[in-house]
């Protein structure tokens, strides 16, 4: 039967195109949580996830964990050559009210960033489930 660590590391072994292959992959905090605590058929952990200084990886490749991918769900590529971070504003804050809101006796929070980040290569990138990829890896 494959596990989590199996889907990931064939998500990675098919990711390579032309000069972009995947070197990291992005995770849900809870997605990261089960698939450290996946066992094998007598209960033994089986430590897909290993920790490097305080750095978790999977397959030999660095996990990053952001709440803003759904549990079960992953994005991998080549960060380093299929995107580039050019030129971002830092947060900015904005308390403000109207009369509307003042008659809700409410308080409007207006937060803005900016992030310039062109994709060079979209195939350098995937998007899917780890049940999906788990259940292609079953039928071949």
């Amino acid at each position: 039967e494959p596990n989590s660590g199996d889907a990931i590391e064939t998500a990675f072994a098919v990711m390579n195109y032309a000069q972009f292959s995947a070197n990291t992959i992005v995770l849900n905090p809870i997605t990261v949580n089960s698939i450290k605590s996946e066992k094998d058929s007598m209960g033994r952990n089986l430590g897909l996830i290993t920790t490097v200084n305080g750095v978790n990886y999977v397959g030999g490749k660095p996990i990053v964990e952001s709440t803003n991918i759904p549990a079960g769900k992953y994005i991998l590529g080549d960060f380093v050559n299929g995107a580039n971070l050019i030129d971002y504003t830092s947060l900015t804050l904005e308390w403000c009210d109207d009369v509307e809101s003042k008659l809700k006796n409410q308080v409007v929070l207006i937060a803005q960033e900016e992030v310039i980040m062109p994709v060079y290569m979209p195939w350098a990138f995937a998007y899917g489930s780890l049940a999906a990829l788990i259940n292609v890896i079953k039928k071949a």
